[in-house]
């Protein structure tokens, strides 16, 4: 299925695991984020060296891993997660018992400079929290489930979609121009 896609995608890179594909449109630029499940895919897909050591030093079959492929090439690496256990303090963690997941920010020194908390789920909805490496810098970030007009990307993906009856949901940040159509490719 990822051939229908190919025209969309950086072909550097190893998408045969993926599980799903999130095409994102941000402020006019657009990007793919790789979801796998696992570590050992995640490094198949992109390359043990793009691996930030937030991953590596505590890898997981269990868990889905992402990037988005376009920041590999910039100083600001986005990686995300749906781990959900107990990095987070507890007062946090008992406050936000519906955490979904986490994205980072990773700059070339393979330093976090930002960390996302996603509570609820992109298919339904979800609120992030954002801190910097001292505090939270934002609370409540509403993204939510989107209409296909509203996805600002190119339409071809929602096109490529319903032709080949592939499953999909596009989702926005509500107070941001970015939108997203979160491709499943492996149920």
């Amino acid at each position: 299925m990822i051939h229908l896609f190919e025209d969309h995608l950086m072909m550097d890179f190893d998408y045969s695991d993926a599980t799903d594909l999130i095409f994102s449109y941000r402020d006019g630029e657009f990007s793919t984020c790789l979801v796998v499940h696992g570590y050992q895919n995640l490094v198949k897909a992109i390359g043990i060296n793009n691996i930030p050591s937030v991953f590596k030093n505590d890898p997981s079959e269990e868990l889905k891993y992402a990037v988005d492929v376009e920041s590999l090439f910039t100083n600001k690496k986005r990686f995300y997660t749906n781990q959900t256990d107990s990095i987070d303090p507890e007062d946090y963690r008992l406050s936000n018992l519906n955490i979904g997941g986490r994205g980072y920010y990773i700059n070339n020194k393979d330093q976090i400079w930002t960390t996302k908390i996603y509570k609820g789920t992109p298919t339904f909805g979800a609120e992030v929290d954002r801190w910097n490496k001292i505090k939270k810098i934002s609370a409540n970030e509403p993204e939510s489930v989107a209409t296909d007009e509203e996805w600002q990307g190119p339409k071809e993906i929602i096109e490529i979609c319903q032709k080949n009856l592939i499953e999909y949901c596009v989702f926005k940040k509500d107070k941001k121009k970015q939108s997203y159509v979160r491709v499943f490719m492996k149920t």
